[in-house]
């Protein structure tokens, strides 16, 4: 089966490399011989180029994109990281598989064939759960990244495996063109005062976005460097970066690139290159610009989520939630200057306006709302800024310190790369005093809009009720939490009213044939 499978790569390596200069129908990308059984072909057909996809009209760069995101790759595709290669079980570019089939691993990626797999659900607050491309996952969707220890001799453990490492809760794509407009425009605010920092040695700079304050910022004329020590909820280089729960991303397209790799082992060309192997799995040109591109047309254009009309008792729960504390972070909603978003390849984090190869209008498919001066309200109750949750909530496993830089607080340092939550030092406590802060347990402000649709809660999905997330709150989230608890009964069920108020899109994707 292994020389099989090594056979067929080799072979689908010639047939891909002419993919990338344009739309390859399926019949064209077959290939015969024994090698291959006739008949079938990569299921990602036809192809997509850059230059292709900026001459698709709207509706056909979202239809394009919607398709990508629910292919279902295969090995023709490049789907895995490989066959394995001796006595190690291990890919020359990939990581060891399941069986040692090559393709599947479950632990630390490999762990489905399309993004659809994990972003199905519109509703589990209905039974049976609704469906739509672009939605939630539940708990069987969850991803496992950073599994460590595995511990599969059960004989201590009452017959069940011990396995250390952190769970993905899969959230949904719904409305998150408004959320990355935000975060173009906040980064771009963000830089402006950087720069004015530099130009004004010495004096203490607020960093404030959209009504969001990032802490300060200074340029010390004697160092000639900056002071970050005031910096907070985000990076020293002031990108906001609202996508994934450690805020890894500042596009659906940075994201994209990585879920691709990680989740399918397909690899983008604008990664690893026109015609290069990356993973040593026989294919080439895995995954187009253009494809990509395609893909963040589609997702920046799902309708955002609603909010039904509110009862007397919402009412009551809405006014609850500001008071004790919940609308600090989750900010009811924040505006954009523009109502069209700027999409750009290649991408400049620190710079959202260059290279920009379309716009998708958030009046539009999206359904914002027009405010004046001619850009939209955003109604994702959260601030788009990292925070402490607080020693419970703290992922398990290794977390890259390079995630720190996105949670960085006064004087805290990156922690040496470790295990478990008490990284570097230790103290894990983030505290502004010169300590090592402990990137575990800084997450993003979770967008509550779908809120009512979308159990499990939290970033791992071990909150299974409204209520169970309120209370596992944390860190800077504690006194909220506290004050939640010593609510009656009555205004709790109140409040509870008001966050299942909060709807996904009834209909997503309905204009699409």
């Amino acid at each position: 089966m292994k020389q099989l499978l090594k056979r067929r790569n080799t072979r689908v390596c010639s047939v891909h490399l002419g993919t990338g200069i344009g739309l390859v129908g399926a019949a064209l990308v077959v290939a015969t011989g024994s090698a291959q059984s006739p008949g079938e072909g990569p299921a990602l057909s036809p192809r997509v180029t850059q230059t292709q996809l900026e001459l698709m009209s709207d509706l056909d760069a979202r239809i394009a994109g919607r398709r990508i995101f629910a292919t279902p790759f295969n090995l023709l595709d490049g789907l895995g990281d490989g066959t394995l290669n001796g006595a190690d079980k291990v890919a020359p570019g990939g990581r060891p598989t399941l069986q040692d089939n090559g393709i599947f691993l479950r632990m630390n990626g490999l762990d489905s064939q399309t993004c659809l797999e994990c972003h199905s659900i519109l509703s589990n607050a209905s039974i049976p759960a609704k469906f739509a491309v672009g939605g939630v996952g539940g708990v069987g969707q969850s991803a496992f990244p950073g599994v460590i220890n595995p511990d599969v001799d059960d004989s201590e453990n009452n017959g069940y495996a011990r396995i250390e490492g952190r769970m993905i809760n899969p959230p949904f794509s719904f409305g998150s063109g408004g959320v990355e407009q935000l975060a173009r425009e906040m980064t771009t605010e963000l830089q402006a005062l950087r720069a004015f920092a530099q130009s004004n040695p010495d004096t203490n700079v607020p960093l404030m976005a959209k009504g969001v304050s990032f802490g300060s910022i200074s340029f010390d004329s004697g160092s000639g460097e900056f002071d970050i020590t005031g910096v907070e909820g985000i990076g020293e280089d002031l990108v906001v970066r609202p996508f994934g729960r450690k805020g890894c991303c500042s596009t659906i397209r940075d994201f994209d690139i990585g879920a691709m790799r990680f989740h399918h082992g397909i690899e983008p060309v604008e990664v690893v290159g026109s015609g290069v192997d990356a993973d040593d799995d026989g294919v080439v040109n895995e995954l187009l610009e253009g494809e990509l591109s395609a893909m963040h047309v589609f997702q920046t254009s799902l309708e955002r989520p609603v909010q039904d009309p509110l009862t007397p008792e919402a009412l009551l729960g809405e006014a609850t939630f500001n008071s004790i504390g919940c609308a600090d972070c989750h900010k009811r909603s924040l505006t954009t200057d523009s109502r069209f978003l700027s999409l750009s390849f290649p991408e400049v984090p620190t710079d959202p306006s260059l290279n920009v190869y379309r716009t998708v209008d958030l009046a539009g498919t999206p359904g914002f709302a027009l405010v004046s001066g001619g850009g939209v309200e955003v109604p994702l109750y959260a601030d788009l800024k990292l925070h402490d949750m607080g020693p419970e909530l703290a992922e398990a496993g290794p977390v890259d310190p390079s995630g720190v830089f996105r949670a960085r607080l006064a004087g805290a340092e990156p922690p040496q790369q470790g295990n478990g939550a008490g990284q570097g030092n230790g103290n894990g406590n983030g505290n502004g005093n010169g300590g090592v802060l402990d990137a575990a347990r800084f997450f993003t402000t979770a967008r509550l809009w779908g809120v009512a649709d979308t159990a499990p809660y939290l970033h791992d999905g071990r909150a299974v009720t409204l209520t169970d997330a309120i209370v596992l709150h944390g860190g800077e989230a504690e006194s909220s939490s506290n004050a939640f608890a010593a609510l009656s009964d009555t205004d709790k069920v109140n409040l509870l009213a008001f966050l299942r108020s909060l709807r996904t899109p009834p209909n997503p994707n309905a204009d699409l044939p």
